[in-house]
């Protein structure tokens, strides 16, 4: 004798068979879908007028930069020989591929991922320093570009003008050599001045008029440089230690950044990758910051007291920018 629940439940289950894709679906559309947006910009000396197409409502914002200085390009450091301990080099691929990703959908696409060997090159190249910025996240240096090592250290990097973005301990400490582990040197660039010890206090609470209009917070300043050393600028938040500070290093800079790059929250992550592109460093200034919704198809609007040399960063989305355009008058 046949059950006459059992029809019942087939047709139940295939309900929540179908209602499961369409579920999956609707989720893969709304991680995966990222409006197809246009930016352009007419200078009319002394003010600009923006132009946005795109093919859904989105939050446009924008904000006026002086003193900027967007590096020509970018490197991405990652090399599974020398990963070090404290990132998984599975993490680390991630991270700069999102990273890559990030930069791309901001107009910036002069990105290159390069390994141990392409970097301690780089280093040894004067040439190839000025107007360069490498990224660094693994929180240890490949002993092939060892800082100790004049001749193609990232500290001869920085001499020779070059630009770099560090996560993780002290630069230095810590070198990644081919054992899949790191030495402990017991002494990096900025020795005591970098957050360590899990007694410090690592949360940040006042925020820089940079991280205010940029959006970059950060909450831990982990591995954080303090607030006060001498020659930094704050443009994250800070407490004792700072989440995200830039350094003059000789004729170079260093970004030194509270947190491991791939712990960021998502928005952090985002912002950041923002102030990547608009080449925000120790004396940027923000003139002007906006808001301005833009309903479907094209639309335009005008940002007065523009002068020569300003930046104007134009970027579509909300609460993070899913894609963005740097514009220099």
């Amino acid at each position: 004798v046949r059950s006459k629940e059992a029809p019942v439940m087939r047709h139940v289950a295939v309900i929540l068979s179908v209602a499961a894709v369409i579920m999956l679906a609707g989720a893969s559309f709304a991680y995966l879908y990222q409006p197809d947006f246009d930016f352009s910009l007419e200078d009319r000396g002394g003010s600009a007028e923006v132009s946005v197409s795109g093919t859904l409502p989105s939050e446009i914002r924008y904000s006026v930069l002086s003193g900027t200085d967007t590096p020509e390009r970018i490197y991405l450091y990652l090399d599974q020989k020398y990963p070090g301990k404290m990132v998984s080099y599975r993490t680390q691929e991630q991270t700069m591929n999102s990273l890559k990703g990030l930069l791309s959908s901001r107009g910036y696409d002069a990105v290159e991922i390069i390994d141990a060997e392409r970097l301690a090159q780089l280093c040894s190249d004067p040439s190839a320093a000025a107007d360069s910025g490498i990224v660094m996240a693994s929180g240890s240096i490949p002993e092939p570009a060892y800082p100790t090592d004049s001749e193609n250290g990232l500290v001869t990097w920085l001499s020779n003008g070059g630009t770099l973005y560090w996560s993780g301990p002290d630069m230095g400490r810590f070198r990644a050599v081919l054992k899949n582990d790191d030495v402990d040197t017991g002494n990096g660039y900025f020795g005591d001045d970098v957050n360590y010890s899990k007694d410090k206090d690592c949360l940040v609470s006042e925020v820089s008029e940079m991280a205010r209009v940029m959006g970059f917070a950060g909450c831990h300043a982990e591995y954080g440089l303090r607030s006060d050393y001498p020659g930094s600028t704050v443009i994250g938040l800070s407490g004792d230690y700072s989440s995200l500070s830039v350094v003059s290093v000789s004729s170079g800079r260093m970004f030194v950044l509270g947190n491991l790059l791939n712990s960021l929250h998502v928005e952090d992550f985002y912002t950041f990758a923002d102030m990547m592109v608009c080449g925000i460093v120790e004396n940027t200034a923000v003139k002007d910051s906006g808001i301005f919704h833009k309903g479907y198809g094209k639309c335009s609007f005008m940002i007065e007291g523009t002068d020569p040399g300003d930046a104007v960063y134009v970027s579509a989305g909300k609460t993070v920018s899913v894609c963005g355009k740097l514009f220099v008058l």
